[in-house]
């Protein structure tokens, strides 16, 4: 076919043209305008999940727009602002990071003096001062009650005293038969061990039935008569 110009072309092919022309131009001013809805009166602009079940987005008829899942959207760094139901709207005040601390700025002039403030606390008590000079003897005092006489010093055979001699006084009845009569010591009376005393006894009775003393510990010792049941004096020293 020879190329020739449009007024050549059969009748049909320029109205197809034509067309294809007009439609290119109306669907390019449909691409560049805004998508306009216009809520009824009273209702809102709402957008459902795929189940309908769930609001994803409302837009009141009077503004206000609500996401409400947004209550439970992961967190980012930049400021929105809403309520508790998912509304949206300006943020009273949204503070950015700290900035650098700025240079220090020249010292100003010294104001006025302020009124005297209240009396502080009482401070903590000083240190103790140095000792003062020693002051003139006192005369001398009354001499004191007499004190009450110490044991006597426990000496043996050789004249070696004994390291913290006591003695131990008392009175019992004597009982007949080997199990005698046996003392208990306790306190201050105890005796280190079963060599570190002796023990004496003396009849009180009669003159005829003997005492014979065992040495069981060092806290008690036993008493023995022969004959009769007899009152027996002991004395015992030793540490």
């Amino acid at each position: 076919m020879k190329q020739g110009s449009v007024g050549a072309l059969p009748q049909r092919r320029r109205l197809a043209i034509t067309i294809s022309l007009l439609f290119a131009v109306t669907m390019g001013a449909a691409y560049a305008a805004d998508v306009q809805i216009n809520t009824p009166p009273g209702g809102n602009f709402v957008v459902k999940d795929n189940s309908g079940a769930s609001t994803l987005l409302r837009v009141q008829g009077s503004g206000p727009v609500t996401v409400p899942n947004l209550t439970s959207a992961p967190t980012y760094p930049t400021g929105v602002c809403f309520d508790s139901s998912g509304v949206l709207g300006q943020c009273a005040s949204i503070a950015g990071p700290t900035g650098a601390t700025g240079a220090t700025g020249a010292t100003g002039a010294a104001g006025p003096t302020g009124a005297a403030g209240a009396q502080g606390i009482q401070g903590l008590t000083g240190n103790t001062g140095a000792q003062g000079p020693i002051g003139v003897t006192g005369n001398t005092g009354a001499t004191g009650a007499a004190g009450v006489a110490g044991l006597i010093s426990v000496y043996d055979n050789g004249g070696t005293a004994q390291t913290s001699p006591h003695m131990v006084t008392g009175s019992v009845s004597a009982l007949i038969g080997p199990g005698g009569t046996t003392v208990t010591l306790s306190g201050s009376a105890l005796f280190t061990s079963i060599s570190s005393y002796f023990c004496t006894a003396q009849n009180m009775t009669n003159n005829t039935d003997i005492l014979k003393i065992i040495l069981n510990s060092g806290s008690s010792f036993t008493i023995m008569t022969t004959a009769l049941t007899v009152t027996a004096d002991y004395i015992c020293v030793g540490n």
